[in-house]
């Protein structure tokens, strides 16, 4: 038995989108030449935010500051660098 360690790992997630969140989704998957559907515009605009700059611009109605325990969390999963 062959361990494949090249298999990413996956999971299917159940997201709920309403107002402001949904509509600027959709504005921004159908502004694409060919329209992505609404899994393949969430995986890229995740993507883009993990990949962005922590200060990068954001609609004024979507800024929040994250609370105190989901930094710590984040703090604790965050890679360390070898010395």
């Amino acid at each position: 038995m062959q361990d494949d360690h090249s298999a990413q790992p996956s999971a299917a997630v159940r997201l709920r989108l309403e107002g402001t969140i949904f509509e600027l989704v959709e504005d921004w998957r159908r502004s694409h030449e060919k329209i992505p559907s609404r899994s393949e515009a969430l995986r890229l605009l995740v993507e883009l935010a993990l990949t962005a700059r922590p200060r990068g611009l954001r609609p004024p109605e979507l800024r929040r500051q994250p609370s105190s325990a989901s930094v710590q969390k984040l703090e604790m999963v965050r890679p360390t660098s070898p010395t």
